[in-house]
């Protein structure tokens, strides 16, 4: 098989380079046709998928964190032909990984690849972009980047904590009054602290943030966190490893295939972990839009 990897050398505490290296030459050492590319710039993610496809790539291998995966998905759902994705998470969080109990060594991952068992996943579009796993809105979801590649590197996941904390104060009280508008009729309005249209349960390091949400059910679910006081927040979070949450009076849950997301004012958008400009946004799903390699 022709296989072109995309590989993030600053990706999981700066080893993805060495980690998609090790990859590269086992499929080799199996037979496979293998190329590959690393990542330097915001973009290059999308521009090598483009790429890869027009070179005669049968396989993409996104080697790096959310945001690398989210380029290289973004390339692919450009191309006219639908080119098998495989994601070898590398990341500091790794959500869609974590919904798809992909391997993460590379022995193992080579195994899959030559299984080659695939599931067709949905993907979301957010205006004119794509997303694999999560759209989000507001103060909550600018954390991530306010941490720096130096920190990722060297705490992982306790540096998103570190920087929750700090920016608590500030987070509680930024007004965020919103209005979201679905497909099916409902609506939802308020002053929330956060508000996440997810593809896959895993949000944030969270395996259940979004509990009924399916790769592949032609939906995207919608978790709204009302904004609230610090005890009852602190409530909402005990509960989330569990998916306990959505039960909460303080969060408000919806399936849907499309929404109108607007906000009084100036409100941040991410789309898996990377700043995607500012609302409003129309969000909707790409039903069985593309086929991925998994266990």
């Amino acid at each position: 098989m022709k296989i072109h990897l995309i590989i993030n050398p600053s990706s999981g505490k700066e080893s993805g380079a060495r980690s998609g290296t090790e990859l590269a030459d086992i499929l080799s050492a199996r037979g496979h046709i293998v190329s590959r590319s690393y990542t330097e710039k915001k973009g290059d993610g999308t521009a090598f998928a483009i790429d890869a496809g027009k070179r005669g790539a049968e396989l993409i291998v996104a080697c790096g964190g959310d945001g690398t995966v989210n380029e290289v998905v973004h390339g692919m759902a450009q191309a006219e032909e639908r080119l098998p994705i495989a994601i070898y998470a590398q990341g500091t969080v790794n959500d869609f990984a974590t919904q798809l109990q992909l391997p993460l060594e590379a022995e193992a991952f080579a195994d899959m690849i030559d299984r080659n068992k695939r599931m067709v996943l949905d993907v979301g579009r957010m205006n004119d972009r794509t997303f694999l796993n999560v759209a989000a809105f507001g103060a909550v979801s600018k954390i991530g980047h306010e941490v720096d590649v130096e920190a990722k590197t060297m705490l992982g996941r306790l540096a998103y904590v570190i920087e929750g904390i700090r920016t608590a104060p500030d987070l509680l009280n930024t007004p965020m009054p919103m209005r979201i508008t679905m497909d099916t009729g409902e609506v939802a309005e308020g002053d929330f602290l956060f508000a996440g249209i997810a593809n896959s349960r895993s949000v944030g390091g969270f395996s259940h943030f979004a509990p009924r949400a399916l790769v592949n059910d032609g939906l995207l679910d919608l978790i709204i966190i009302q904004r609230t006081d610090v005890v009852t927040l602190g409530q909402i979070l005990m509960r989330l490893r569990s998916g306990e949450h959505i039960e909460h009076e303080g969060i408000a849950y919806y399936q849907a295939s499309t929404f109108e997301v607007t906000a009084e004012n100036e409100t941040a958008i991410d789309l898996d972990g990377e700043e995607a400009g500012v609302l409003p946004a129309k969000v909707q799903v790409l039903p069985a839009h593309l086929p991925c390699i998994i266990p």
